[in-house]
């Protein structure tokens, strides 16, 4: 597919009106992304409040912002244009030339993955402190796939933006800037829309090879499987794209002689943590079904048959 000159399509300016193009669309997704997670695990978990899952959503979108401009502010501050007409030399630089930087979370510029992280830990604490450790696995899910549209919503108002550019290049898919802006219109990658690809491939793709990973190897689908499997095609797709990134203001590291941006480096340590987090997940929930927690109410000491037992039940708590 051949993408047209932007050059004359105004609704791609970096502003519409008084409001930024990305702000829009990062308002959309963020609606989106909680509004999915919400009917997800409600569908998954309907002992979970509508209260706790409104905290959930709130939590999630609040700490995933403030934890992705931190990170933005941390690890590329170096490079980063300054008001005053310069460049940051790194934090300090950026922080004496505009103290509240890490606040303006309707402006670009931001470390996506950091912010997954952090609201992922946040997550996690609300639900253990609310009784709902065994539903982790259900929260990782909706949550997941959530975080799949947000994402893909998100990275168009980048491209819209156009911020977050990939290299010049003469593919037939290359896109072309206005004149104004950082790539002086010549043709780029559109990583942009890259990542949204992959985003959409994660949620739909992961979500069914889960489901049918669980049915045939791991005879029946199990709450935390869909997560991993979402995460870790948008962990390495993120780790591919960022390949083709032109910007420069992203933190790019030199590894063995390669440049390694922040997002390629995150990208690759999460591969390894998601899949040993479902690991051990998966462990925890055999300790917990095993036959020595299922038989403890058995007190007799003789062997012998306990108390009559209830039909089983799952308890949330």
């Amino acid at each position: 597919m051949v993408f047209p000159s932007i050059t004359t399509f105004s609704a791609l300016s970096p502003s519409v009106g008084a409001l930024s193009t990305w702000a829009v669309l990062a308002v959309v997704a963020m609606v989106t992304s909680v509004s999915l997670g919400v009917a997800l695990l409600r569908r998954r978990c309907p002992s979970i409040s509508w209260a706790l899952l409104l905290e959930l959503g709130l939590v999630a979108v609040g700490a995933g912002f403030i934890g992705a401009k931190v990170g933005h502010v941390l690890f590329e501050a170096p490079g980063h244009a300054l008001k005053s007409g310069g460049v940051a030399g790194g934090v300090i630089d950026l922080l004496r030339d505009d103290p509240l930087h890490w606040a303006r979370l309707l402006e670009p510029g931001f470390v996506q993955l950091a912010g997954v992280v952090v609201a992922a830990v946040c997550v996690i604490v609300v639900v253990v402190r609310a009784g709902h450790a065994a539903d982790l696995g259900h929260v990782a899910d909706a949550g997941a796939i959530a975080l799949a549209a947000g994402v893909a919503i998100g990275r168009v108002g980048c491209f819209l933006a156009g911020c977050c550019y990939g290299k010049a290049t003469d593919v037939a898919w290359a896109v072309h800037f206005p004149h104004t802006h950082d790539t002086a219109g010549i043709g780029v990658h559109p990583t942009q829309l890259y990542d949204v690809t992959v985003a959409v491939t994660a949620a739909v793709v992961g979500a069914v090879v889960g489901a049918v990973v669980g049915a045939v190897v791991l005879r029946g689908r199990r709450p935390g499987q869909a997560a991993m499997f979402v995460l870790c095609i948008m962990l390495l797709g993120r780790a591919l794209t960022e390949g083709f990134r032109g910007d420069d203001d992203r933190g790019v590291f030199v590894v063995f002689g390669l440049p390694v941006s922040t997002s390629q480096a995150l990208a690759v340590a999460l591969l390894v943590v998601v899949p040993l987090l479902f690991w051990r997940w998966e462990r925890f929930r055999a300790e917990q079904a095993s036959p020595l927690n299922a038989t403890e109410g058995d007190d007799d000491g003789a062997g012998g048959p306990g108390p009559p037992r209830g039909p089983a039940t799952t308890s949330a708590a």
